[in-house]
C-alpha cells in the first residue's frame, strides 16, 4: 500500500509538473510563438514592398516605351499625300497583284507589278453591280 501511495505520489508530481510547464507556455507566449504570429505581417509587409517595386519599374518602362513610340514613329504610315486616294496609291510599294483599293469613287483592282511606282493604268474600276455581288456573297457566308 506504501507503494501505491509512492508511485501515486510521483506520478501526481510528475503530472503536475508537466501541467504547469504548459500553463505557463500558455500564459507567456514563446519567442517562436511570436516569431509565427508576426511572419503572416512581415511576408505581407515584403510582399507589398515587392509590389510596389515592380509598379515603379513598369511605370519607368512603360513611360520609356512611349517616348520612343513618339519619337520613332511618322505622323501616320501609308497616309494620303493626295486628296485623291487613288493618286496616293500609285507610289505604294506594299501593293501586290489583285489588291483592291476602296475610294468614295468606288472600288479599284490593283493588276500592276509589285515594288514599282504605279500608274492609273494598273487599277481597273469594279462596276457597281459586281460589288454588290461579293459584299452579298461575303455576308452570306458569314451568317
Amino acid at each position: 500500500m506504501r507503494a501505491a501511495f509512492v508511485t501515486m505520489t510521483v506520478i501526481g508530481v510528475l503530472l503536475g509538473a508537466v501541467g504547469a510547464s504548459a500553463s505557463a507556455r500558455s500564459a507567456s507566449p514563446s519567442l517562436s510563438a511570436l516569431e509565427a504570429r508576426d511572419a503572416p505581417a512581415a511576408a505581407y509587409t515584403s510582399w507589398r514592398l515587392r509590389v510596389e517595386a515592380a509598379r515603379q519599374r513598369y511605370e519607368a518602362f512603360a513611360a520609356r516605351a512611349e517616348s520612343e513610340l513618339r519619337v520613332g514613329r511618322p505622323t501616320r504610315a501609308g497616309a494620303p499625300t493626295s486628296l485623291d486616294p487613288l493618286l496616293a496609291v500609285l507610289d505604294d510599294p506594299t501593293l501586290r497583284y489583285n489588291d483592291l483599293i476602296v475610294t468614295r469613287g468606288g472600288v479599284f483592282v490593283f493588276h500592276g507589278a509589285e515594288g514599282q511606282r504605279h500608274s492609273a493604268t494598273d487599277f481597273e474600276r469594279l462596276p457597281d453591280a459586281r460589288v454588290r455581288a461579293l459584299s452579298l456573297r461575303t455576308f452570306d457566308k458569314a451568317d
